[in-house]
Order: C-alpha cells, then structure tokens, then sequence
C-alpha cells in the first residue's frame, strides 16, 4: 500500500508564490475541521518562509446595514462574554416561537430566504427534479428541503424560495432579509447560564471533528457557535430566528428586546 502524502497548506502555497499576500481573516467564521484560516496558522506559515508580517485589525465593516452594534450584540451572545451588550439601532432582529411564522414573514412578506444550522441529515439525490423535506420540526408540523445542490442560484431564483440554505451554500452571500433557523444542536442551559452544544444533534459528517480526549475542549462547540453567528450576519436589513430549543428561545429574546416592540 502506498504511503498518502499530504498536500501542502494552501497558506504555504500562495506566501512563497507572492511578492505581498493579503489575507482577510475572521477566526470566527471557521465553521469545519477542514477550514484553515485561522490567524495563528497564517503567522505560523509566514515565519516558516521567512516572510515579514503586518497585521492590521479591520474594526467596522459594512454589513448588516452597517450595524456595528448589531455585530457587538451577536458577538457577546455567541463569546458569552460578560459585556452584556443590549440590542439598539436600526437593524430588523426577531425572535418568533413558530418556523411557519417565520417563513410567512421572511419569504412570503419580505422575499428573503430561509437558513439552518447542520442539524439535519441532507438528502442530495433528488428524484424527478422533488427535493427532500429533510428539514422537519414535528411539533409544528413543519418541513421543508434543504437547497437544491445542482442550482447555484437558490439563493435569488423564485423556484427555491421554499428552500432553505445551509452554512456551506450562504458562506459569502448577503441578502437583504434572513430567517435562521437554530436546531437542537445549539442550546442554552439556564443552570449554568451558557450555550450548551449537543454533539449528537450535529449532522455534517464532513465538518464533525473527532471527539476530544478526555479533559479537552470539544472543538466541536466553536464550529457551531461559529455556523449559528455567521448566518445570523448575511442579512443587511434584518434576521429572524426560530429556535428549536425554547430555552435558547427564551434566552435570545430576554437579551435581543430592542426598540422592536412587536417582537414575539
């Protein structure tokens, strides 16, 4: 049996083949075990080669309407940091307690699209051109597929307004209105007061790391926390949420009450 001989880090690859590399890196956007941009692995890589670093920090950017308070606001949820920052400004947050409802405000009134964290097995064979309702919430009687994989144009085509997205097919994209749906993957224990990650709700095999040794860090629960931030920021006007655990729920609402007063 031959011997497999790994590929070199494509970060290696493009510092050695340029006069100057220019790498835009947010740690918190590493949503797979195979993802590789990551600050610490970059200044690794360019010290290897001998290059010389700058490092420069990008503190605004336009998105989400440019609301810097609304990226504060979801950087203290998902850090759990004890800045306790309260949700102001003019960007459209919600929590609504029915996926239905959520749908019908999103898509139906406000032509946005649907997302949802990896916690659903996907079907991608798609039998006479009918995509699989493979995300279902039973106490709502709600189901619907995942984004047709043999379009790339889901995201704006009228066809697959009845589809919802994932982190691998949105990564990059914006759209001006959002509705995110939070599986049982992610929770909130109001015990010990912190989001909890459930390992075995998660169901993307390709971006499931190995379980940690014992006394390690689950790398698992930054890579959820990771999915759940990231498609809460690709909408520029508003997102919603419909969260399948109602402590989580509860938690969200409790911490997202803004100038919003019909939210529900």
């Amino acid at each position: 049996m031959k011997k497999k001989i790994p590929g070199e880090n494509q970060a290696t690859q493009i510092i050695r083949s340029s006069k100057v590399s220019v790498f835009f890196i947010d740690d918190y956007q590493v949503i797979s075990k195979k993802d590789i941009g990551r600050v610490d692995l970059l200044i690794e890589e360019a010290n290897k080669l001998g290059a010389e670093i700058h490092t420069v920090e990008l503190e605004s950017q336009f998105r989400c309407s440019g609301s810097g308070n609304y990226l504060e606001w979801l950087e203290s949820i998902f850090t759990e940091n004890e800045s306790n920052v309260q949700l102001e400004g003019d960007f459209d947050f919600k929590v609504v307690s029915n996926p239905h409802q959520l749908k019908e405000e999103i898509v139906d009134r406000l032509g946005g699209r649907l997302l949802a964290g990896y916690a659903w097995d996907w079907t991608k064979t798609v039998k006479n051109g009918v995509l699989v309702d493979d995300v279902v919430i039973e106490e709502h009687n709600f189901a619907l597929p995942w984004n047709d994989p043999n379009r790339i144009d889901w995201a704006i085509h009228p066809e697959c307004a009845n589809q919802i997205g994932c982190i691998h097919t949105v990564q990059g994209l914006e759209m001006d209105y959002v509705g995110v749906i939070i599986g049982k993957d992610l929770g909130y224990d109001e015990e010990t007061q912190s989001l909890i990650v459930r390992r075995d709700e998660f169901k993307d095999k390709g971006a499931k790391p190995a379980k940690p040794k014992k006394g390690q860090a689950d790398p698992l629960v930054s890579l959820v926390k990771n999915t759940y931030k990231t498609l809460m920021t690709r909408g520029m006007k508003g997102c919603y949420v419909y969260c399948c655990d109602k402590e989580l729920e509860k938690y969200l609402l409790e911490r997202g009450q803004n100038k919003n007063d019909d939210i529900k």
